[in-house]
């Protein structure tokens, strides 16, 4: 299996070649060293233009054959809150053309992570209650 560094290294140079990739954060088990013979390489994008399924395969393809492993690119924008949470708050930076995009972004998912978070919570707690109220009333 490749080590970090050198996945980080090769990912870095297949992604100086894509002039559209403003950052890369490499996230999953990959950044958290975790990787197994069948794991493929998570990679969160954030780029100049939103890219179609076409677009997005074949940077998975050039990535792939850089580095010999199945690549799984995630277009930062199209991602849900907790998943951009989840890979700002854990992943690793692998090429960053605009640190300050970079950061915007970072302060932005956490705040809609936290806006979501919040949401969420009052509906699992509905739920909870929902589900214990029917409970009750069936032991009856």
């Amino acid at each position: 299996m490749m080590e970090l560094i050198v996945l980080k290294e090769r990912l870095n140079r297949a992604l100086l070649r894509e002039d559209s990739v403003i950052y890369a954060i490499l996230f999953g088990s990959a950044a958290r060293g975790e990787m197994r013979e069948d794991s493929d390489v998570d990679l969160a994008l954030k780029l100049h233009r939103k890219p179609d399924l076409m677009e997005l395969g074949r940077l998975a393809s050039e990535l792939e054959l850089e580095i010999g492993m199945p690549v799984h690119p995630v277009d930062l924008d199209d991602a849900p809150p907790p998943l951009r949470y989840e890979i700002f708050k854990e992943g690793i930076v692998v090429l960053v053309r605009d640190e300050t995009q970079l950061a915007e972004d970072k302060a932005r998912a956490i705040m809609e992570f936290l806006d979501f978070k919040y949401h969420y919570d009052i509906m699992a707690k509905g739920m909870m209650e929902a589900i214990r109220g029917a409970q009750s009333r069936s032991d009856r």
